[in-house]
């Protein structure tokens, strides 16, 4: 039994995919490992907290929800935005000078970093991170993407 994506879509890429989702070269495979554990280790923590906080302003008992949505407002401004604009910050900067995650094609890294950066576009919009948006359109251009979509939906839903 395997619990975590990052996990999940190693032993897929290992087992069936030929090699052909894995990265090419030293700096490839660091890249891979790199960003692979990123995404669950340090990008979706903010993603999921401004998630968690952003609901909790909306479905607070009436009386409550000024007091809620002055903790939850500093609770952002402290701890949740700063986080999530170092990540994409980061993520920007690596996408600015790479094709991809991990080397010049597309690896089991970029999988697990799609939601990610899916989950970035609709939290912050990437006005001030030209080459994750550009990173995101050519995903989207995908066949496998759009067939992805076409049978399981958006990938992102409310994320407040």
């Amino acid at each position: 039994m395997l619990a975590e994506s990052g996990a999940i879509i190693e032993t897929i890429v290992e087992r069936y995919a030929s090699n052909s989702f894995l990265p090419k070269g030293e700096q490839g495979q660091l890249d891979y490992r790199f960003w692979m554990h990123f995404a669950e280790g340090s990008a979706m923590t903010p993603l999921l907290l401004g998630l968690i906080f952003s609901k909790m302003s909306k479905d607070t008992p009436f009386i409550a929800r000024p007091l809620v949505r002055v903790i939850v407002k500093e609770i952002e401004k402290v701890l949740i935005k700063p986080n999530l604009e170092a990540n994409f910050k980061l993520m920007e900067g690596h996408l600015a000078k790479n094709s991809f995650f991990a080397g010049k094609s597309l690896t089991g890294a970029d999988i697990q970093m799609g939601f990610i950066v899916e989950a970035g576009e609709a939290r912050l919009g990437y006005g001030s991170y030209p080459s994750l948006q550009k990173y995101l359109n050519k995903i989207r251009k995908r066949p496998a993407y759009q067939k992805a979509i076409e049978i399981g939906g958006p990938v992102i839903g409310d994320l407040g």
